[in-house]
Parts: C-alpha cells; sequence; structure tokens
C-alpha cells in the first residue's frame, strides 16, 4: 500500500509502510502547514496524552484539544518554496555586502544531500548570530539541497519578519516550557512528524546566541526531545551533523559588549528590520570572512545507554566536533596576541612574536587555520590588526622606534569576542601555563595533574575540555610539548621546573586564559563576603561589583575580566561544585535564590592555594 503525501510542488518521497523510497531529485516536497496542522491534532499518542492530562488536571479534553491547536499553530512551519527564493535572492545581496567572503566544503554537502534521502538529518550549528538562521538555509538552497526546518525563539516572530522566517522553513519554540506538559507533548509530536517525512531539522547546540564568542555550554532540551520522538516514532538512523560557523565579526559585536557590562538584552522589535535594510546598501564597513566546516555526523542509533547518557553523549560529540572544526582567522590570532599581555598597549614587534608562537602550537595541534595563515601568516597577522583597526577596537601609533596598538578599555570586551574565536584551542595550555607562571619551585606530575583536573570542574562552563584524552594523557602532551619548546626542563625523571629562558613563552599561553581566572577570583571573593539568601541576579551584580573594585585596587589587572557572562558562568560551576547552594524561586522564570555553602567554599580555597 503507497501512500502520497501532502506537498507543495517539488521531488517526493513516498513512504512506503515505514521505509523511504528514493527521490529521483535531492530536494523533497515540503508539508503543507494545514496538513501538518491536522496531523498532529489527529495523532493517536497526542490524543492519548490529552486524555491523560484532563484526567490528572480536572479539565475537559475539548478545552486541551483546543489549547493543544493553539500551540501547534504556534509552532508550525509554513514553507513557500515562492518566499524561499525570494528569500535566496535577497541574502545573496545581503552577503555579498556583508562579507567579504564566505567559505563551506560543497563536498560535505552533496554527502548531506544523499544522506538526506536516507534518513532524517540535523544540523546543529554553533550560535554566534541572527545572521546563523539565514546562512546554512541559504548555503544549503544555493547548493541545490533542500531547506532545512529551523527551530528558532518565539521571540523572533514578531510581525513582520516572523511570517517571512516561517515561510522559509523557521519553526517557533518557546524558550522555557518547563511544567507545560501540553506544550511539551505537541511540540515532541511535531518534530516525530517531521522525522516521519524525512524533513531535515536545524537546531542550535547552545540555545540562544553566545554572547562571548566562545561556544556556550550546550542545550539538552532539543535533543532530548528529537530522541524521545524518534524512539516513539520507531524512526532510524536520525543523524546529528555538527556545524561549526566562524565570523571575522558579527553585526550584534557591540550590543553583545553592552549585554557583557551589565546592560539588559532586549527584544527584537519590528524596527529592527528598518536597521537591517541599511547594510543592502552596503555597511561603513566589511565584516571579513565567515568560515562554514561540517564535522563527523553521529547517527542516534549508535549511541546506547539511557536516554540522558545518549543525550550527554550527542552534546559531547556535537561540542567536540564543533570546536575542532572552527576555523582559526587572523582577526582572531591577532586579538589574542593584543589581550594576551594585559596592557593598555602593545608593541607591534611583540603582536608579531606572540601570533607567531600561537600558530606554531596550533600547526603542532592540527587546528584549522584559515587559508591565508598557511600561505603567508605574518601578511595575514597584518591583515588581521589592519582589520582591527577598522573595527576601531585598537589604535595605531606609529612611533618611529617602535610602533605600538593602544587598546581603548571601553573595546576591550568588543576584542575579546574576537579573540573567543580561537581561545578554545589554547585552554588546556593556558590553564597549565597559568599554573606555572605562579610556581616557583619543583613540581610533579601528580601535583599538575590534581591542578589541571581542578581547573577542568571549575572553568567546565567556560570550555568544552575533551572527553576524548584522559586528564593524564593531556598533561604528558603538554609538558612533553612545552619541553620540546626550552620551556620546562625535567628534574630526575620525577619532577620539573620552568626554565627562567621559558617564562616569555608560558606567559603569553597563560596571558589567554587569564581574564577567566581574574573573573573567577572575583566570584570567589564576593560570595565569601555573601551573607544570607540572595537572588541569582542580585549575586551576579555583586560579582561585577567586586570585580570592578578589584580592578581599581590592582588585585586583577584585565577590564575584560568584569563580565557578565564569565559570573553566570561562575555561579553554574559553583553550583555544580557545592561552593553555592541554589533552590527555585520561580522555576519557569528561571528565578533561582543561592546561598553560600562556606565548608565547600573554604575546601575550594584551600585546594587552589595547595596548588598554587
Amino acid at each position: 500500500m503507497k501512500k502520497r503525501l501532502a506537498m507543495n510542488e517539488g521531488e517526493a518521497r513516498i513512504l512506503v509502510m515505514g521505509g523511504w523510497f528514493q527521490s529521483i531529485t535531492s530536494r523533497l516536497r515540503t508539508p503543507r502547514r494545514s496538513w501538518m496542522i491536522e496531523r498532529v491534532i489527529a495523532d493517536p499518542y497526542l490524543e492519548k496524552r490529552l486524555v491523560e492530562i484532563a484526567v490528572d488536571q480536572q479539565k475537559t479534553f475539548g478545552d486541551l484539544q483546543l489549547l493543544a491547536t493553539r500551540y501547534i499553530r504556534e509552532i508550525a512551519a509554513h514553507v513557500d518554496l515562492a518566499v524561499i527564493e525570494l528569500i535566496s535572492r535577497v541574502l545573496t545581496r545581503l552577503f555579498r555586502s556583508l562579507f567579504d567572503h564566505i567559505y563551506i566544503d560543497a563536498q560535505k554537502i552533496e554527502e548531506w544531500k544523499k544522506l538526506s534521502m536516507t534518513c532524517p538529518v540535523i544540523f546543529v550549528p554553533n550560535h554566534r548570530s541572527h545572521i546563523d538562521y539565514l546562512l546554512l538555509s541559504h548555503l544549503l538552497h544555493q547548493h541545490q539541497m533542500t531547506v532545512p526546518h529551523v527551530a528558532a525563539g518565539r521571540n523572533l516572530s514578531f510581525w513582520p519578519l516572523g511570517p517571512i522566517f516561517r515561510r522559509g522553513g523557521a519553526y517557533f519554540i518557546r524558550r522555557t516550557f518547563r511544567g507545560n506538559i501540553v506544550y511539551r507533548a505537541v511540540l515532541e509530536t511535531y518534530l516525530r512528524h517531521l522525522l516521519e517525512i524525512g524533513v531535515s531539522q536545524e537546531i542550535f547546540i547552545e540555545g540562544g546566541r553566545s554572547r562571548t564568542g566562545k561556544l556556550a555550554p550546550p542545550k539538552m532540551g532539543m535533543i532530548t526531545l528529537l530522541l524521545e520522538a524518534a524512539e516513539r516514532g520507531n524512526i532510524a538512523n536520525v543523524t546529528f551533523v555538527p556545524v561549526a560557523v566562524g565570523y571575522d565579526q558579527v553585526i550584534e559585536q557591540r550590543s553583545y559588549a553592552a549585554e557583557l557590562r551589565g546592560t539588559e538584552k532586549r527584544d527584537e522589535r519590528p524596527s529592527d528590520i528598518i536597521r537591517l535594510a541599511k547594510y543592502l546598501k552596503g555597511p561603513k564597513h566589511r565584516y571579513g570572512d565567515v568560515h562554514v566546516r561540517f564535522g563527523i555526523p553521529l547517527r542516534a542509533d549508535d549511541v546506547i545507554g539511557t536516554l540522558r547518557e545518549r543525550v550527554g553523549k550527542i552534546a559531547d560529540h556535537l561540542c567536540y566536533e564543533i570546536n575542532r572544526n572552527i576555523v582559526v582567522t587572523p582577526v582572531a590570532i591577532a586579538a589574542a596576541a593584543l589581550l594576551s599581555y594585559g596592557r593598555r598597549g602593545v608593541t607591534h614587534a611583540e603582536v608579531m612574536r606572540r601570533a607567531r608562537l600561537y600558530l606554531s602550537y596550533l600547526r603542532q595541534k592540527g587546528s584549522k587555520l584559515a587559508d591565508r595563515l598557511w600561505e603567508n601568516p605574518d601578511v595575514a597577522i597584518e591583515e588581521g590588526l589592519g582589520q582591527l583597526l577598522r573595527m576601531h577596537l585598537i589604535l595605531f601609533h606609529s612611533d618611529e622606534t617602535s610602533p605600538y596598538y593602544a587598546i581603548p578599555e571601553d573595546r576591550r570586551l568588543d576584542l575579546d569576542f574576537v579573540k573567543n574565536g580561537a581561545v578554545h584551542f589554547f585552554a588546556s595550555i593556558g590553564m597549565m601555563a597559568s599554573f606555572l607562571t605562579t610556581c616557583d619551585h619543583e613540581f610533579t606530575f601528580e601535583t599538575i595533574v590534581d591542578r589541571f583536573r581542578l581547573f577542568q570542574k571549575l572553568f567546565a562552563n567556560e570550555f568544552r575540555f575533551s572527553t576524548h584524552t584522559p586528564p593524564d594523557q593531556r598533561v604528558r602532551e603538554l609538558l612533553s610539548y612545552l619541553e620540546s619548546q626550552g620551556s620546562i626542563t625535567q628534574q630526575g625523571g620525577t619532577h620539573w621546573r620552568a626554565r627562567a629562558e621559558g617564562l616569555e613563552t608560558i606567559q603569553a599561553y597563560a596571558g589567554l586564559v587569564e581574564n577567566f581566572r581574574e573573573s573567577y577570583d572575583a566570584a570567589l571573593k564576593a560570595i565569601e563576603d555573601l551573607r544570607g539568601p540572595q537572588e541569582e541576579r542580585d549575586v551576579v551584580t555583586a560579582m561585577e561589583r567586586t570585580a570592578g573594585k578589584m580592578l581599581l585596587l590592582g588585585n586583577i589587572a584585565r577590564p575584560e575580566a568584569i563580565s557578565r557572562w564569565n559570573m553566570k558562568n561562575a555561579v553554574e560551576s559553583f553550583v555544580s561544585l557545592g561552593v553555592l547552594r541554589s533552590s527555585w524561586l520561580d522555576i519557569t522564570r528561571r528565578r533561582r535564590i543561592l546561598t553560600t555553602n562556606f565548608t565547600e567554599l573554604q575546601n575550594l580555597q584551600a585546594k587552589l592555594e595547595r596548588t598554587s
């Protein structure tokens, strides 16, 4: 028995007793919105679930079905191929105006095109800009592949942008729906039907956009829902494809820096569209290059364990592959070299020296570098510095004897965002170097492994440390590298000591992560002074205030350490370590009450002192 799905114009797959026939072309037909809404509302599982909820909550089935209908209308995409073609033409012009080049592996897209004919494909990019919603769909469409259904925040569903996004493949979900079991059941049912008809999807592993330029801790909700939907629908081979998107500069960079300084994020408004239109005429300056790379895909069926374990393993794989495939650009290396000194000014010679050091390490790691950094690294770094000058993040002083760059204090967070595009490659060696800068005596292998493990726990929300390599093995690799560079020397086979002539190299690596250490030093000081239960937002504010005081008193050196996002991450780390006790004030609005656990605080401080 064959059943042809209700589709828009284009080639179709045919569902036959639970299996798929391959279509003639790579493009799939997409379900009509009305057909999908009717299919979800009539779904036997959803009807059964609504009956159970009605009995449990003493409500009528009819009322809950009306609520479910409202929810699915709020969620469901309304794909329109004519609108997609129009959007594609606008985006072609927009991207040409904004960016110098967009690099993508076209061969990989051909692989995903073939893969999507055999199983549901879930593209999972990192999220740095609103451009992300548009970029991947546009590139796939340009390569004759079906535009994926994109999980977008409901905050983007306002008129007139929302209807346009919806017709371009977006389905809108609420930022949080904890406790709303009807909404969750409707969303899961919708996702299951998308998987059943083989529609490719796109979800963002971080949930919202990263305000720091680094990969934020993964949100597990959508992965969980997709796995549950696949299991309930007996859908095989759902495949997650990690996508690494890197920008030289994002258009929201100034607003991100303002949020990190404490400005509250405002919701998107229709007037934002008017401001977007100016980019079609050509921005004041271009935003450099964009690199889109794909990591190793992962089939959900190949991951074993409980649901929670499978979700964790999939998230770890996606984060690892995204970080591994981020392309390091000249502008990121230039920003890293400038900020690594922690000063207001850096000479040109100092910048070039550290930039060459960082490139040497990245080559040894096998990291992905922009082509220009392979072809002529010195020229590429000069170009990166030129781009930072055009972005007004640094100022150049052409001193005859020693030209130098000044870093305005109010632009350091913007510069830090650029640096963070590559900082995760240096997280491990930076943390080890940070220990070595405070260690004026010999140290044992066990001591530094203990320190490394402690750092991994403390900074787990800042960096996605690899789970592929055990800590002791990673420490051995780093010690071997630093020894080969002449930075440390082995003493008697069991001890090491930092060499005086290697101190510059050690400080160069430590400088890349020093602002995170300073942020957490201030955060620890703030909760040490905390008296009684406090709401989380007040605790974060106290941390920022303490960091500002420490900066003025010279206890910390880097203004970029005063970052609201770093403080929020510190709160999460301290809660996981038991240093802060957490209880919900309003779980639906994610409001918490925090209390300092002084016993665990003293234990953590003692561990930090012992490894110093």
